[in-house]
């Protein structure tokens, strides 16, 4: 897969509560570190940091609990070799 195609899996995983799915996407020794465009606008209690691979099913667990994504959309995928920026 593409890192385009591995990024849009994530989310269709995710937005559909495939934590399990969606994890398994990442390597081993990856490192997830969040990028919130709602801050400031939502105060967010789930953690903040970089996560390792382990530590992901807990992080996604907390945040889809913490914040309704029924209601997201992706309006633009832009992809440049492995870098993916999603704007929703």
């Amino acid at each position: 897969m593409t890192p385009l195609e591995i990024a849009q899996k994530g989310y269709d995983c995710f937005s559909k509560g495939d934590i399990r799915g969606l994890v398994a996407l990442f390597s081993d020794d990856s490192t997830f570190t969040p990028s919130m465009g709602l801050e400031g606008k939502t105060p967010l209690t789930t953690p903040k940091g970089a996560f390792g691979k382990n530590e992901l099913p807990g992080y996604f667990a907390a945040l889809s609990e913490e914040i309704d994504f029924s209601t997201w959309e992706n309006r633009r995928w832009l992809a440049h070799g492995d870098a993916i920026i999603v704007l929703g």
